[in-house]
């Protein structure tokens, strides 16, 4: 195929629709879909020509805001199409926000650890609903609660036809304006209000006959809210061409991709809405410092088609995440690393998601934030090869957040591949969600200092028609017990042990209570669980049993019929090795994960588990010492079970420090700070190391001197960029 010379882009969408999906013959079709072209993909523009001169490094104080000024200006108005604005090596400290209004558009620094962006903004900016230090936003900026989106107003349809599931081509009629070409629109329908046995997505507090699906117990946070019901199940299409239609409709559209779940139906008043679109906005090659500022979110698309962030190290950003994708579709976050709780709160995350589709979280490193990856109203899309570390909780510190998991309503139809964290699961937190996949990943279940909440997987009620293939669970000697169902939940310590935690109405195997969410067998029967490898077994029976694949339909959440072979893909979504594996550090074997692999370089797993390539950058990587903070440790003492060191300044709890120089060396290491004051901290230590004699640091904020070139320096030059990155201006 490339004697003919097709770009890229076009060879992986005819790659992925001729043939049959990467998990045919493991999955059914109605749990899973193609994740082969998720993201802005392999078209990440390498845009060639630069606009102006470079920016050099400048202060906002003198004069006011002229630094953030200028590359404002370069990106809201003077860049051309497909230009990128340089700015140089040194420290940009703004007082003001950096905001995307025009399409097509990069802004580069001169290398990840080169050109460093301080925020210092004593002002918010961004508007109510999305407040960024830096961001990418289209001119009318709608969300869920704008009057121009709800039923009757000018960006909004009904949607009266085409709701299988696959389709292509629907109908919206009612229509405030012409439905929008070449632009992404967002699909949506009403909640469901009682339990149908199988796939329902639901945000209720007991406010509807009486009916809980959230244990939260307060109001629905997303959605739009039509005649006091809440619509969360929400997926973002592209409409590629209007086949007909004038006024208010009814227009027939054709759309892309077809849809993805299995629910969508005329009974719930379904509907469709579009905020605006920004396009093609990328964020490259730069520290972003967002420790003095007071914004929620470093670096937030709002609105974006096929935007992306690139080798970019995110410092303390964002009061509530540093990255946020709201409202949109095929973006992507790749080789890049976010370092930091800036907030000290138990809700700092990596990257958050709302009302988006398709997108790509590809070769990243997740250093000590509560969750790396938190879903919001999420569908199709991929997180893949990300290395996640030190995830923090603070209240209480001893609690083990999930690396990733699905927090909110709706989330439905991702895939999670090849990533390293600690575990991964679905909670019941705000609503419903489900029909996601997890495929080769490593889930420790354990985590230095943390004794709660330490199961590899955890899947509360209503999540359901999930799939698990050929993962590498838990820690041996710790997660002794291979799962805990209802009805009986058995003892905490037992529960904290347990590899699968499934259908309970909250995170304690049912030893909680009070929610008013309903314990939940259909989480287990539905769950399809194919090769899987985990400590219980002690690495060695990886599990391929007939009765672990769900042959029962459920409502909308088909029968899955039992694996024919134990031979699994090397991918659900990659054709073939990508090209950011290789690394100056060694290039593991590929795939890295799965009762297939043998001979892995990480230990302690049975050889099933190689380190991906983030993990290997983590590994390799020094501390920068302009954010290290060395503490000097004047005197250490032990009592069952505990360590307390005298410190020079005050730490915070929740957080791991690395401890060194303490004579005798049974007190250093990688501990967990329990509890914090101006003068001490403690830490678990099993053993007494013995009477303190002399010497010790205690080192914190230990952020790596990421350079995504240094790590990745194989990741080749992307191609020409896509030629559907449409700017539709309301």
């Amino acid at each position: 195929m490339k004697r003919v010379l097709l770009p890229p882009f076009i060879l992986l969408c005819l790659c992925a629709c001729a043939q049959a999906q990467l998990w045919s013959g493991i999955i059914d079709p109605s749990r899973a879909t193609n994740w082969a072209t998720n993201g802005v993909g392999a078209n990440i523009v390498n845009r060639t020509t630069q606009y102006g001169s470079t920016i050099a490094a400048c202060n906002d104080s003198s004069p006011a805001n002229a630094c953030s000024g200028s590359i404002n200006s370069a990106i809201q108005s003077s860049a051309a199409a497909n230009d990128y604005v340089l700015l140089g090596p040194g420290t940009f400290t703004l007082n003001n926000c950096l905001t995307f209004t025009q399409p097509n558009v990069t802004l580069r620094g001169s290398g990840t650890l080169s050109t460093i962006l301080v925020f210092t903004g004593s002002t918010l900016c961004g508007g109510s609903t999305g407040i960024a230090n830096i961001h990418a936003i289209d001119s009318t900026a709608y969300y869920q609660g704008s009057a121009a989106v709800q039923p009757g107003g000018s960006n909004a349809c009904s949607w009266t036809a085409g709701y299988t599931r696959g389709a292509t081509q629907i109908t919206l009629n009612s229509c405030g304006s012409t439905p929008p070409a070449n632009q992404f629109i967002l699909l949506d329908q009403a909640n469901d209000t009682t339990d149908n046995g199988g796939d329902f997505v639901c945000d209720n507090n007991g406010t509807t006959s009486g009916f809980y699906c959230n244990q939260s117990d307060e109001t629905p946070l997303w959605g739009r809210t039509i005649s006091n019901v809440d619509h969360s199940q929400v997926e973002a299409v592209q409409i590629t061409s209007i086949v007909s239609g004038s006024g208010k409709g009814p227009y027939v559209v054709n759309i892309s991709p077809g849809l993805l779940a299995n629910n969508w139906r005329a009974g719930q008043n379904p509907g469709a809405w579009w905020p605006g679109q920004i396009a093609g906005i990328g964020i490259e090659s730069m520290t972003v410092d967002g420790n003095a500022s007071p914004e929620q979110t470093g670096i937030q698309f709002y609105d974006c088609y096929s935007c992306w962030i690139k080798g970019v190290r995110s410092v303390g950003e964002g009061t509530r995440n540093h990255f946020w994708f709201y409202q949109g579709m095929r973006n992507t976050l790749r080789d890049s690393y976010v370092y930091g709780n800036r907030n000290y709160t138990d809700m700092s995350y990596g990257i958050e998601f709302l009302f988006n589709s398709d997108d790509l979280v590809e070769n990243n490193i997740f250093d000590t934030a509560t969750a790396p990856d938190i879903g919001g109203q999420i569908s199709g899309t991929v997180y893949a090869y990300n290395y996640e570390t030190g995830n923090t909780f603070i209240t209480p510190p001893t609690w083990m957040s999930g690396s990733s998991f699905g927090h909110d309503t709706g989330l439905h139809m991702n895939l999670y591949e090849g990533n390293i964290g600690n575990s991964l699961g679905c909670d019941d937190v705000h609503g419903t969600s489900g029909l996601n996949t997890v495929f080769r990943v490593q889930l420790h279940g354990s985590q230095v200092g943390k004794t709660q909440n330490t199961q590899p997987v955890t899947m509360n009620s209503y999540c359901r028609g999930e799939n698990f293939i050929g993962n590498v669970l838990g820690t041996s000697g710790y997660d002794t017990q291979y799962e805990v169902y209802p009805p009986s939940g058995g003892s905490t310590s037992a529960c904290y042990a347990t590899i699968w935690n499934l259908g309970w109405n909250g995170s304690n195997c049912g030893l909680n209570g009070g929610s008013g969410v309903l314990d939940d067998t259909v989480v287990r029967s539905t769950l399809l669980r194919w090769g899987n490898c985990d400590s219980v077994s002690g690495f060695t029976s990886c599990q391929f049993n007939s009765s672990e694949v769900p042959t029962t339909a459920a409502a909308y959440i088909n029968a899955n019929a039992v694996p024919s072979s134990h031979t699994l893909p090397n991918s659900f979504y990659l054709s073939a090795q990508p090209a950011f594996w290789a690394t100056p550090y060694g290039t593991p074997a590929f795939p890295p994960i799965g009762p297939d692999v043998s001979g892995g370089s990480v230990p302690n797993v049975g050889g099933h588990v190689n380190m991906i390539p983030a993990g290997l950058c983590y590994q390799n990587t020094s501390v920068d010492p302009a954010y290290q903070v060395v503490n000097t440790v004047t005197g250490a003492s032990w009592s069952g079970g505990t360590a307390t060191l005298n410190v020079t300044n005050g730490l915070a709890a929740g957080f791991e420090v690395i401890v060194t120089g303490i004579t005798p060396s049974g007190y250093n290491g990688t501990v967990l700070v329990l509890t914090a004051s101006s003068s001490q901290i403690t830490y678990a230590l099993a053993s007494n190391p013995g009477s303190y004699s002399s010497g010790g640091q205690v080192s914190s904020n230990n952020v790596l001197l990421f350079n995504a070139n240094t790590c990745y320096g194989s990741d080749p030059a992307p191609p020409a960029a896509p030629t559907n990155l449409t700017a539709v201006v309301h």
